[in-house]
Order: structure tokens, then sequence, then C-alpha cells
């Protein structure tokens, strides 16, 4: 869902009249913009920041927490611009009179959410925490299933850090929540699944040239998950990888039967524009796939200004990741970094046979790990 501009900014930048651009950064307090500097250089992609910015006095030493990025164009005498959302700085060092900046866009503070819900609820109360005075969620269908869904069993979802929330939600669901716009002091994040990026029509379609790298490879996974009877399930295809999703309930429907991701390792450079969106569906030759979208501002590059448009490489989340003992237990297997549930301890060993069942196991049968389920079927979980 391209972001919807000013008919005057978008004919602009359709047309690459970069003459008087503006780019600025803004520092306050939760999210405020209090002090202006100028920027140096720039990189926002889906949820976090970078950025160069020329010193003011007024920067240092007083207590600013949070970054904003200001990009548009000043056409016939008048601005027109996009704010991102406010980052949480996480680094703020001096060199050579530059202040280097890192932000996030959701910070490092511990939460409690409860998971007993829908997942709708459950991202929305995360939003209220994970930020700073609260983004507010705009779905890409906001008439999707999964909405719907029950999150987890009676469960409360204690986090370390805020930040590691969307890692879950890419494992379980697909599910991607990223930077979209500050409109008069209202954040807005986009918050989309790949099923729902994958449904629509191509929102942009691009060509690729010889500047451009472009992957031809297909991946393809399925799914495994427990429901709430803890009866393990899984989608079609026993010979594929798996893609861990963790708890479903027996009425929700997986993302799809087989997961394929085309051209994973695509990168498409173009000269600056706003109207890109995390999530947009993007066609590449003949098939399409969800993108992210990174905002690059650098003086000293061929193309100073510019996006790179990469697909979602949403087959990486969770690779060969196996299933805890107990799916619905979530404080025993949260997410430390984006990577994967992680199975911890030495499983013992047994043959096919001899398992009981809803089981981990070394097969002594097959030399891989293996499951078995509760009514005596063995799963090879990889080699």
């Amino acid at each position: 869902m391209p972001r919807t501009l000013n008919a005057t900014l978008e004919a602009a930048l359709d047309a690459r009249d970069f003459t008087y651009p503006i780019i600025r950064a803004w520092f306050g307090v939760e999210g405020s913009k209090i002090v202006q500097a100028d920027v140096k250089k720039y990189h926002l992609d889906l949820d976090t920041l970078k950025a160069e910015v020329y010193p003011i006095t007024s920067i240092e030493g007083l207590g600013y927490d949070t970054i904003i990025i200001e990009r548009g164009l000043k056409i016939n005498g008048v601005e027109y611009s996009v704010f991102s959302c406010p980052f949480t700085i996480y680094q703020h060092n001096r060199i050579k009179d530059i202040f280097h900046i890192t932000g996030h866009l959701f910070n490092a503070t511990a939460a409690s959410i409860g998971g007993d819900a829908a997942y709708d609820a459950v991202i929305e109360n995360w939003l209220l925490t994970a930020s700073v005075g609260g983004f507010e969620a705009e779905y890409l269908d906001d008439t999707a299933d999964w909405l719907g869904y029950q999150f987890l069993p009676a469960t409360t979802i204690r986090l370390d850090r805020n930040n590691l929330f969307p890692a879950l939600l890419q494992a379980k669901y697909l599910i991607y929540v990223g930077d979209k716009w500050d409109v008069a002091g209202t954040s807005t994040v986009i918050v989309f699944s790949v099923a729902d990026s994958l449904a629509r029509s191509a929102d942009h379609v691009l060509t690729i040239t010889d500047l451009d790298t472009f992957d031809e490879m297909v991946y393809v996974k399925r799914f495994v998950w427990v429901d709430e009877a803890g009866f393990y399930q899984e989608s079609i295809g026993s010979n594929l990888p798996i893609h861990n999703l963790g708890y479903l309930e027996s009425t929700a429907d997986p993302p799809a039967e087989v997961l394929f991701q085309y051209y994973p390792e695509t990168k498409v450079t173009i000269p600056f524009h706003l109207k890109y969106l995390h999530g947009d569906c993007v066609e590449f030759n003949t098939h399409k796939t969800p993108i992210r979208v990174a905002e690059i501002f650098d003086p000293k590059h061929a193309l100073p200004w510019r996006l790179e448009i990469t697909p979602l490489n949403y087959t990486h989340i969770n690779r060969a990741a196996p299933m805890p003992e107990d799916i619905r237990r979530i404080n025993n297997y949260m997410p430390v970094s984006s990577s994967a549930y992680e199975f911890t301890g030495t499983p013992p060993s047994y043959f096919n046979g001899s398992a009981p069942n809803n089981t981990f196991f070394y097969s002594l049968t097959d030399g891989t790990l293996n499951y078995k389920d509760p009514e005596g079927n063995v799963h090879q979980l990889y080699t």
C-alpha cells in the first residue's frame, strides 16, 4: 500500500526534480521536534536509522532521546515533506565534529504483555509500551483473518527488551512492523503479514538493470505448529525445510500450505521517492514479492539520494527450528535474536519404534533429530 503523497510532491519526485531537497534531522524528547540539525548522511530502513549530522551546540547535554528524519522537496518556494516516526537513540558519538546517531523504532525497555488475546490486541498493546508516546498501527489489510486469531493461550509474554518482539511476530506468522510516518505528532507504523502483501495486485513493477543484483533462486518451506489441544500439526511437503509457527489454534489457518519465496537476494537501486513503503507488493520479472525499502542519502555515492529495494527475506526466519517440548510455554523460548526458536539441552536417544509419544529425540534409526507426535508418527526435524 504505497504512501499517499501530496500531488505536487509526488509529481516532482516522479520527475526526479531534486533541485531543492529537504533533508533534516529533528532531535527531541519522547518524539517531540525541538532541535533541527543538517544531515550529512542517513540510512533509514524498516526499523533502524543511522545518521550523521552536523553539530549544533544545543544537541549536546540536553538529554534528547529521539531522532526524526524529515525529507521532501521545496517546490516554487513551498516546502513539501514527510517525517519519519521517532526513533529511540541508542548510540550518539561525536567524531571529527560530526554526530553519528544510531536509532531503533522500538525501545529497549522491558515489558509484560498479555498473550491471551487476538493478534491485533497483542500488537497494539505492545506498541503502547514499545514506543515513545505509543505508535498507531495501520494494517496493510485490516480485514485479514489472522488479526483475530488467538496469539497464545493463557500466557504473559515477558520481554527483556521491547525491540525483540518483532522477531517473535515474524516467526509466529510472518508479520512485520515498520516505519511509515509521523503526521502532526501522530506516529504510524505499517503492520502486515507476508500473506497480506502477496494477496494484493502488484503495487509496483520494477525492471532489473545491469546495475542491480538479481537472484533467480526460489526458496520453499513448510509449517509446523501445535494447536490448543497440544497436537503437533504440519502443512504439506514433508521433505521441505521447517518453519516453526509455534502456537496456532485448530480453527486458524497457517499463512500458506507451502511457502514460496522468489528472488530472495535481489536488490534494485532507484532514485529517491517517498511512495514506496515496506510491505508493498512488487513484481520483478514475472513473480510478486513483498519488499522492504532502505532510504539512503550519501553525497559521495554516484546516486546520492536513492532507494535500495529488496524482497523481504522471510524464508530465512526460523531456519530448521525444532519444536520446543511445550510450545505454549512462551517464556522458555523468547527469541534473543531474530534467528529462530532455540532447543536447549541434549535430547535422549531412541530407535524410532521405542521412542515415547510426544517426545523429541535423537533417532538411532535415522541419525537425525526427530519428533514423535502424540499419535506415534515420527517426524524428522532436520538432518
